[in-house]
């Protein structure tokens, strides 16, 4: 993860959906100043700032984060238009939002994600994604297309070709 953020600065970072801050912890140890948030108090066993309750209607410095990161988290909001509002209003004037979501574009993710439902209340595209910014004033700086953080379960494909196979049959 650490691999994908700007270079460490003076600014700090804001991690939403931090769980129980072990990702924070880790960047903290890059002499990152980090904040996390979400909507579950965990048993954390870091020492780092977390503030727990709904992102969207927590008190946050607005331009003030010079990173925030949502790592696939996006997926799983009822209304992502509202984090990505939310997220444009509290980013640093040269901040960067660094985030995943699985790319339902992907062939694989295509037939595969129905096993995520209800999990996934919204399926991603680059071209959606890059609209949700664009929306809210920001741009794509690179969309990475590759499985160096998750990887997708192959159940779900699986399961579509043992369908395919099996209305094959039925004809």
């Amino acid at each position: 993860m650490m691999t994908f953020l700007p270079e460490p600065d003076d600014g700090v970072l804001l991690d939403i959906g931090c769980g129980r801050g072990d990702f924070i912890n880790y960047a903290s140890g890059f002499g990152l100043r980090v904040e996390g948030v979400d909507l579950l108090a965990w048993d954390t066993p870091h020492n780092v700032p977390i503030r727990v309750g709904n992102f969207l209607t927590m008190e946050l410095p607005e331009r003030y984060y010079k990173v925030i990161t949502a790592w696939a988290i996006l997926e799983h909001v009822r209304n992502p238009s509202a984090f990505f509002r939310k997220i444009s209003r509290l980013l640093h004037e040269d901040g960067r939002f660094v985030f995943v979501v699985p790319n339902f574009d992907a062939p694989g993710m295509r037939h595969a994600c129905t096993e995520d439902v209800p999990r996934h209340l919204h399926l991603f595209t680059p071209r959606s994604v890059q609209a949700h910014l664009h929306n809210h004033g920001m741009e794509v700086l690179k969309i990475y297309h590759d499985d160096s953080l998750y990887t997708a379960y192959p159940f779900g494909l699986l399961r579509y070709a043992l369908l395919r196979l099996r209305k094959r049959q039925l004809r």
